[in-house]
């Protein structure tokens, strides 16, 4: 309902990526005089888009409905991009990054059978888990990783850590699913 002038939302996030590079850059000026750069760690984002099968996922989120186009594209043009920018600045700056955490989640995005695959917090669990309230803070958790998904991307972060700080990695403890 913008003017005609206003953006698209691509043009938009496109900006909005820009600006997170240039912050990466004035961060790295920031503390790379007193932390190594190499013993900085970044780690890249999951993708709740992506069920079982590698579908893209269509979801009822309340008062709309996320189609598999919809998640199609904030695959490609939001996480994608997204995850584009933070490996770009790990390059520049000579950081750690965590990478392969988006390909991880493939196949257990919030529409991924059976439920126990799903590794983020549907629009219920947080209504319920978080507030059970009728107020942004009840939902806020929607599509943020679970317990499952946190212990996918520690995993994905535990090397690269211990490689930076020279330990070796622990056993990983069973994974115990959501209530």
């Amino acid at each position: 309902l913008g003017t005609a002038s206003a953006p698209t939302l691509d043009a938009a996030i496109a900006e909005r990526l820009r600006g997170l590079a240039r912050r990466y850059d004035r961060l790295d000026g920031e503390i790379a005089s007193t932390i190594p750069r190499q013993r900085i760690v970044i780690s890249q984002y999951y993708d709740p888009t992506i069920g079982t099968g590698g579908a893209f996922c269509k979801v009822h989120m309340g008062p709309g409905t996320i189609d598999a186009h919809e998640a199609q594209w904030a695959h490609t043009r939001v996480l994608g991009a997204l995850n584009a920018v933070v490996a770009q600045a790990a390059h520049a700056h000579h950081w750690t990054l965590v990478d392969g955490v988006q390909e991880a989640f493939a196949g257990h995005g919030i529409c991924a059978k059976p439920a126990d695959q799903v590794w983020v917090r549907t629009l219920a669990q947080s209504y319920l888990w978080q507030d059970a309230r009728l107020a942004f803070s009840s939902i806020a958790g929607t599509l943020h990783p679970n317990r499952s998904g946190h212990r996918a991307i520690a995993g994905r972060i535990e090397p690269k850590l211990a490689g930076v700080l020279g330990a070796t990695t622990a056993p990983r403890p069973r994974d115990v699913r959501d209530a």
